[in-house]
C-alpha cells in the first residue's frame, strides 16, 4: 500500500508564533531585557499556551532564546568564539550544499532559493543595534540558509 503525505490546510497555530517572534527580536520589540512568558504571551495573542510553548522551545533550541527565571525566556547572547565555532560549521555544511546544487541543478530549485534571497534583501526588517551582532547576523541569514540546505537534500 502506498499512502501519500498529507498536506495541512493551514499553517500551525506554533509557527505563527515562531514568526511573529522572530519579527519582534528583529524589529527590536524583544530586546535582550525582555522576558517571554508563556501565559502573558499567549494572553496577549489570545491562543492557548501549548503553541506558545512550542515556538519557545524552538527559538531555544536554534540558540536564539535561553531559559532564564521561573521558565520565562530571554534572548541568547552568543559569545564571540561561539559565533566563531557556529560560522565554521555553517560554512561546512553551505560549501557542501552548494556543491551539491552546482551539480545538479534544477530551475525550480534555483527559483526557490532565489524567491528567498530577493525576500530577504527586500525585507523591511532591520537588523536591531541592543542585541548582541553575532546572534541578529545568524538570524538574519537563517531563512537563506535554511532554503539552500532544504533544497539541495543534503543529508547532514
Amino acid at each position: 500500500m502506498a499512502l501519500k503525505g498529507i498536506q495541512p490546510a493551514r499553517r500551525r497555530l506554533a509557527d505563527e508564533v515562531y514568526e511573529q517572534l522572530m519579527y519582534a527580536i528583529m524589529n527590536r520589540e524583544i530586546g535582550p531585557d525582555n522576558r517571554l512568558v508563556q501565559a502573558r504571551l499567549a494572553a496577549e495573542l489570545s491562543i492557548s499556551r501549548t503553541p506558545v510553548r512550542e515556538a519557545l522551545m524552538r527559538l531555544e533550541q536554534e540558540g536564539v532564546l535561553e531559559v532564564s527565571s521561573r521558565g520565562s525566556f530571554r534572548l541568547y547572547l552568543i559569545n564571540d568564539k561561539e559565533f566563531r565555532d557556529l560560522y565554521q560549521a555553517r560554512a561546512a555544511i553551505e560549501g557542501r550544499c552548494a556543491r551539491i546544487l552546482a551539480d545538479k541543478p534544477k530551475p525550480e530549485t534555483i527559483a526557490e532559493i532565489r524567491k528567498t534571497v530577493k525576500f530577504e534583501e527586500t525585507s523591511k526588517v532591520r537588523m536591531p543595534r541592543h542585541i548582541s551582532t553575532p546572534i541578529v547576523q545568524s538570524i538574519a541569514n537563517l531563512s537563506k540558509w535554511r532554503a539552500i540546505v532544504s533544497c539541495s537534500r543534503c543529508s547532514i
